[in-house]
């Protein structure tokens, strides 16, 4: 997925999912991989949209109570919220709430929100992540991320954790993973005090995934992205899916 989207989140989702249908049979499983690792590379090759919230833009949350939950462990490990965005497709028609929110060093930011993928009648948590170091490098992690990704620059890190290992471990995973200067502070990390300079550091982030995936050969990236989101089914089902894929003209 695209870092930090709601859309790519959904796709992701879906591609999970799939994995754990072991009785489709291993052409029809092929095929919908193909389509959803077309779609997801579709939209990585399109800029996000958002607007700012309004009052009624709650709505577009499928399950209140998760997310009032996924609001309170925030608050409860002193998370600050930052506001609420709302991404949208390429027509302007919604895709779903996120609420920003920073940690008290400022380094730290990232959303949550509650997706409900069309192939489930269950909502599902989601949360992101973010730090920017001086160096361009980039630190990200999912969770509730089913950990399915195109491939990404090196400058790029990210790591997955589950959702049940709770808000404060995450919290914890993303704080050990960032860069450390030599009196131990994480004075060389971008400071976010404002909605606006969260939604600027993801940005940037995928503005410098994308401009990495321009100058892969389209061979070489579609090879990339495969072995990523397969992980260790690419042995089993690389070569099935990129045939399916070039058979389609993707």
């Amino acid at each position: 997925m695209m870092p930090g989207s709601v859309v790519g989140a959904l796709v992701v989702f879906i591609l999970a999912a799939l994995e754990i249908r072991r009785r489709a049979s291993v052409e029809k499983k092929v095929q919908t991989l193909a389509r959803q690792i077309e779609n997801l590379r579709i939209f990585a090759a399109r800029k996000t949209k958002n607007r700012l919230a309004t009052p009624t833009d709650i709505s577009l949350v499928p399950d209140p109570a998760v997310f009032a939950a996924a609001e309170r462990e925030a608050l409860d490990v002193g998370l600050s919220i930052l506001g609420d965005l709302v991404e949208e497709r390429a027509d302007g028609s919604p895709v779903g709430l996120t609420r920003w929110f920073a940690d008290p060093t400022r380094h730290i930011c990232g959303w949550f929100s509650v997706i409900k993928p069309q192939s489930s009648s269950a909502a599902t948590p989601a949360m992101m992540f973010f730090s920017e170091s001086a160096a361009g490098e980039f630190y990200f992690t999912g969770r509730g991320d089913p950990g399915r990704s195109l491939a990404h620059p090196p400058a790029l890190h990210r790591q997955t954790v589950a959702w049940a290992d709770g808000m404060a471990r995450a919290l914890d995973r993303h704080h050990a993973a960032l860069p450390k200067v030599v009196d131990g502070g994480l004075s060389e990390l971008t400071k976010v005090e404002s909605l606006d300079a969260a939604r600027a550091l993801l940005d940037r982030l995928r503005e410098g995934t994308s401009a990495w995936r321009a100058k892969q050969s389209m061979d070489a990236l579609l090879d990339l992205d495969l072995r990523a989101v397969l992980k260790e089914r690419f042995a089993d089902l690389g070569s099935r899916v990129l045939k399916e894929m070039k058979r389609r003209g993707k």
